[in-house]
């Protein structure tokens, strides 16, 4: 049987720089996390700036210009009474309108209705008797 020692000279060489790069890394992540915090301040506050100033002495108050009476305003005139408006003028009679005799063509197409309505009824009974002559036979 083959030993684990065997299997690890066969293997490919272990690297050189890998304890060296992480070395570095770690220092990397520090580096950026100090850079980070230096730039963000966190414990520094902002300070407001305010101004303050003593007055010795009061505001010089300037006088209000004299009040100038004007004479009253006389009432306005009083309004005039209206006018009575003029009677209103009667309507003319409107003009008699003249009533135009029928025409004759609506009679006539009267009476054609009333003539075609007559001959279907006579159609319509003659149909009937022959139904029921049909019938009966």
């Amino acid at each position: 049987m083959p030993s684990a020692t065997d299997r690890l000279d066969f293997g490919p060489p272990r690297d050189a720089g890998s304890l060296r790069a992480f070395g570095l890394a770690l220092l990397v992540h520090v580096l950026l996390i100090a850079a980070l915090t230096w730039g963000v301040n966190w414990k520094r506050s902002d300070q407001t700036v305010s101004f303050e100033a003593e007055l010795w002495s009061s505001v010089p108050q300037e006088a209000a210009p004299k009040l100038v009476e004007t004479a009253p305003t006389p009432p306005p005139p009083a309004p005039l009474p209206p006018t009575p408006s003029p009677p209103p003028q009667p309507a003319p009679a409107p003009p008699e309108v003249k009533v135009a005799p029928p025409a004759p063509d609506v009679d006539i197409a009267l009476e054609q209705e009333k003539k075609r309505k007559l001959l279907q009824q006579q159609k319509e009974a003659e149909a009937q008797k022959v139904l029921k002559a049909e019938k009966a036979a």
